[in-house]
């Protein structure tokens, strides 16, 4: 750590051998690690100050990456805030040295890898690369927009593995930009040569501070690229005529019985499932879940775009643990309007069965307040706690 000296990695100040256990003395970074900093502050900082700490850990790593070192523990609980919200990398615990060369590798054999933030290829072969922190780089950018939440929330490390390898990569976080997630799938490219360097990342950081316009569209409300892993398989589902169809497509039709039996029908029935509705069918395999929920959400927000509602679908919310499903951001105001044909008359009687559970139950506590018109009339003070109305549109996870 000595050798290092730059603003964006952690300064060492000195060492302590007397006693033990030997000590490292770092530079005071007065509001600790990134991820904690960020639950603490959840929603209270600007995309463009977001993009600040993003573009700070990318210069580090550059840094890093023209000295020849791989850091291969880069995540948000490694990167250190100091007042001036200026973010460093730091723990080189795991960090090594490779060769002066652009394809070089690092190989090593046992001990622990932190899964979530790693590398296919570093996984399965344990070589790791600047390309490798790439990868983790982009969880990072995740980590960052969605205010600390954990990657891949509660799947188990072998899930997280299968997932990545069928293709499976983290969704947009809440009021994320489109060009900062298109970057996080850029660097979780399979193929490690088709990342983007760190000095690219800067760039296009960099562009994005000087045109803070690039930061205004939500993934929801834009059109954007074609992504290789969220977009090329997801299936249109104007043009399914069934339940089964739509099973089929995403090849999870061992299932069309259980989804007949309870009563799912129609595509509109099946848009409005949480996950416990999705494990009530007796769907035990956790990555099934998660194929299917994840299905779910893209046809209901295609659906809501289809029909011009005006409703924004924030699709990390139905990732959310229990106890951040039901701290969704506060004073979010979402408007139901112009529904039309069967997908009025959908969300008009789930607003009905809500109206029904809610007159029965008083004590719901961290829910999101909705403001609903056209079809659905105003709040009335005879019927507690109709903004829950809201878990229609953003069911928990």
């Amino acid at each position: 750590m000595g050798q290092f000296d730059h603003p964006n990695v952690v300064h060492l100040e000195g060492v302590v051998t007397r006693g033990k256990p030997v000590m490292i003395v770092i530079e005071y970074m007065e509001n600790g690690a990134l991820d904690a900093f960020l639950r603490k502050h959840d929603g209270q900082f600007t995309a463009i100050q977001l993009v600040g700490m993003l573009r700070g850990i990318a210069a580090g790593m550059r840094y890093l990456a023209d000295m020849g070192y791989v850091h291969r523990d880069l995540a948000a609980r490694n990167i250190l805030v100091n007042s001036n919200l200026v973010c460093k990398v730091s723990d080189f615990g795991l960090s090594r040295v490779i060769e002066d060369d652009a394809d070089a590798v690092y190989t090593t054999t046992g001990g622990k890898i932190p899964v979530r933030w790693t590398a296919p290829e570093a996984i399965q072969y344990r070589k790791f690369t600047s390309a490798s922190d790439v990868w983790s780089y982009g969880i990072v950018m995740w980590e960052v927009m969605s205010y600390g939440e954990r990657p891949y929330w509660d799947m188990s490390n072998q899930d997280v593995i299968k997932a990545i390898e069928e293709g499976y990569r983290l969704p947009s976080p809440m009021d994320c930009p489109a060009g900062l997630h298109q970057l996080m799938l850029d660097c979780w490219q399979k193929e490690r040569g088709e990342r983007p360097k760190f000095e690219q990342i800067v760039g296009i950081l960099d562009k994005m501070i000087r045109n803070p316009n690039s930061l205004k569209t939500p993934m929801g409300t834009c059109n954007r690229p074609v992504s290789p892993f969220l977009d090329q398989n997801t299936p249109d589902f104007s043009t399914f005529c069934s339940v089964g169809e739509w099973l089929e497509a995403i090849k999870m039709e061992r299932y069309k019985e259980n989804f007949s039996s309870a009563g799912y029908n129609s595509l509109e029935a099946v848009a409005g499932m949480t996950i416990n509705d999705v494990i009530s069918l007796g769907i035990s395999l956790v990555g099934h879940q998660k194929k299917i929920m994840s299905s779910i959400q893209t046809m209901r927000a295609q659906m809501i775009h289809l029909h011009g509602t005006g409703i924004q679908i924030y699709k990390s919310a139905f990732h959310k643990s229990d106890s951040h499903a039901k701290k969704l951001r506060n004073n979010t105001d979402s408007t139901l309007s112009s529904c039309q044909s069967t997908y009025a008359h959908f969300f008009t009687e789930r607003v009905t069965d809500m109206i029904t559970s809610s007159s029965q139950d008083s004590s719901a506590e961290n829910t999101t307040k909705t403001h609903f018109t056209s079809h659905i009339p105003a709040p009335s003070p005879s019927i507690p706690n109709l903004h829950k109305l809201l878990i229609l549109l953003i069911p928990q996870y």
